[in-house]
């Protein structure tokens, strides 16, 4: 058989952009509407929400349902429910290696009783050891002891004349709560930030106070810091993340409310390396009763809140702050006004927004996001021969300005390996043989570096970049046009995910070649077209065809020639 010269024809298709426009949509119904004074928390799959205790939208009642939330199905369904009813609590992931288990901390129950602590395991609750003091209006946050283990410790809250200094550490292998050190100032309505580097945690917000101190994890011990340089004394911090700016955690402190009714759209980042504050960039309304959450890159998302200098109390707005460039960008608004309601970041990167003091609503909302780094096409081959080396230039931007890195499917079984991270903007280099005719559908995939300790964000989906088509169209010109008809053996054979078919014409004419089973049923067409006398080559790869013994059939019809000739195969699991 003659050695046959193909030529490689590349035909591009770019994607106008890699970035998906975000939007937020409406997942479903929570089984009840819950107003405020509610808990929410991710379960380890990764894609349900526990929604815990809380008032009931409309009529204010407090109820102790409680239900889960799959993003799989968007249905709500009802599980164990808290002994009590319940508002006013925290709740807190333990994170127990043997089993991972939720815990529920003070707050308010008729009769009312801050007290009371239930463990969520396995769908149901269980008591477990009681606070020594009453707790509402507090806050609540797990850390991990200088012994490995994961602890749970609450901070100040309200009687009912005063704000509490008292805090309590909880051991989940004993179920014992014990007194730590108090607070040099009692606190309600304040926020909490654990940085696990430094082994502190930071308090800062009340009723009537800007100040803020430091919990050293090892000693046991609140220290004053320096406090927030808010224009007035009065505080109440309204949101806070754990971020790294430049690989050092800090914290984020949003908006608030400072003199009674001022309502500050100024954010704060503490420095528990320096104590320091600097400001950065302001929200577009703050206010309070906005929650935050972190998306997979480290950025922040906030929505939603309410104040009262305002037309509307409530919001729709969305922004995300972008940590490396320190400013706060609006993005898509929410379908439904809230406040008092919880956002929740799933694993896939997707943001729930659960519960509304607005109206009885009980719709959640799902804001999707996509900051995959851009991908383009600078340089590349369109053309060449079978066994050419052909090579490709391609761009990388990050939205984020981060490093990156990325690797392409070539769609014939070979995946490039990760290229080395590179800052954003870098181009790839990468080189190809196509050996075969086909065609080649080429996906690219792309993975960022957002932090200098090389923490990066959760993988890119697999992404169509272009499209190579390698047909046969030409002959060696020291041979001569084929004298015979012949369809030759597929190689090889037999063959498992592909397998290669040649055949000559003598004339042109109208082929068509044909797989048939062996009870006669044409079950693929590989080619239908008038072509010219000349050695091809095509590369099939069946679907959905079980393995067994099937028939290739060639046939030409043209003027004065008509000829059919037919083969058997072999394919094979």
């Amino acid at each position: 058989m003659k050695t046959l010269k193909i030529s490689v024809i590349i035909v591009f298709f770019l994607f106008d952009s890699l970035l998906m426009a975000d939007e937020w949509t409406i997942a479903g119904q929570l089984n009840v509407s819950r107003a405020c004074e509610f808990q929410s928390a991710l379960l380890p799959n990764g894609k349900d929400i526990l929604i815990v205790g809380g008032y009931v939208s409309g009529i204010l009642v407090p109820t102790n349902s409680c239900e889960i939330f799959d993003f799989e199905t968007n249905q709500s369904v009802f599980t164990d429910s808290l002994p009590i009813t319940l508002y006013g609590h925290c709740l807190v992931e333990l994170g127990l290696a043997e089993n991972e288990e939720y815990l529920t901390i003070g707050g308010h129950g008729p009769p009312y009783n801050g007290r009371r602590c239930f463990r969520y395991s396995e769908n149901n609750w269980q008591e477990t050891g009681e606070l020594n003091y009453y707790h509402t209006e507090h806050a609540a946050i797990a850390f991990q002891d200088t012994d490995g283990t994961t602890k749970a410790l609450v901070v100040g809250g309200f009687t009912s004349t005063s704000s509490r200094k008292i805090c309590e550490i909880y051991d989940p292998q004993t179920g014992i709560w014990e007194i730590t050190d108090e607070l040099n100032k009692g606190r309600i309505r304040h926020t909490l930030i654990y940085f696990p580097t430094s082994q502190k945690i930071l308090v800062v917000g009340d009723d009537n106070s800007s100040t803020a101190e430091l919990f050293d994890i090892p000693t046991r011990t609140w220290t004053l810091t320096t406090p927030i340089p808010v224009p007035l004394p009065q505080y109440e911090s309204s949101a806070s993340q754990l971020i790294i700016e430049n690989g050092q955690e800090k914290a984020l402190i949003m908006a608030g409310r400072s003199g009674g009714n001022n309502w500050l759209t100024s954010c704060w980042i503490f420095d528990p390396q320096t104590e320091t504050w600097a400001e950065t960039d302001s929200l577009t309304r703050g206010g309070v009763y906005i929650p935050s959450a972190k998306l997979p890159n480290g950025d922040i998302i906030v929505s939603g809140g309410y104040r009262t200098d305002t037309e509307l109390s409530t919001s729709r707005i969305t922004e995300i702050y972008n940590v490396k460039q320190g400013q706060w960008q609006r993005v898509a608004d929410m379908n439904h006004y809230r406040s008092h309601h919880n956002l929740v970041t799933l694993a896939d990167g997707q943001v729930a927004a659960i519960g509304s003091w607005s109206g009885d609503n009980n719709e959640v909302e799902l804001y999707s996001w996509n900051d995959s780094p851009e991908i383009q096409l600078i340089q590349g081959q369109s053309s060449g021969l079978a066994g050419d080396t052909l090579e490709f230039v391609i761009q990388v931007n990050d939205p984020n300005q981060d490093s990156v890195s990325m690797r392409i499917d070539w769609a014939d079984g070979d995946t490039t390996d990760w290229q080395e991270y590179d800052a954003s903007g870098a181009k790839f280099c990468f080189s190809k043989v196509f050996a075969e005719a086909g065609e080649y559908k080429i996906k690219v995939q792309t993975k960022d570096i957002w932090s200098e300790q090389g923490i990066h964000n959760s993988l890119s989906n697999w992404q169509k970049l272009l499209r190579v088509v390698i047909n046969p169209v030409g002959i060696d010109e020291n041979e001569q046009i084929p004298l015979t008809f012949n369809l030759f053996q597929n190689y090889p054979n037999p063959f498992n995910s592909s397998t290669c078919i040649s055949y000559q014409i003598p004339q042109d004419g109208q082929v068509r070649l044909s797989v048939f089973n062996l009870v006669g049923q044409e079950v693929d067409v590989l080619v239908n077209e008038f072509q010219r006398a000349n050695e091809y080559v095509i590369k099939w790869q069946p679907k959905n065809l079980s393995s067994g013994i099937y028939i290739y059939q060639l046939s030409i019809e043209s003027e004065d020639f008509k000829r059919t000739l037919k083969k058997k195969l072999v394919m094979m699991e």
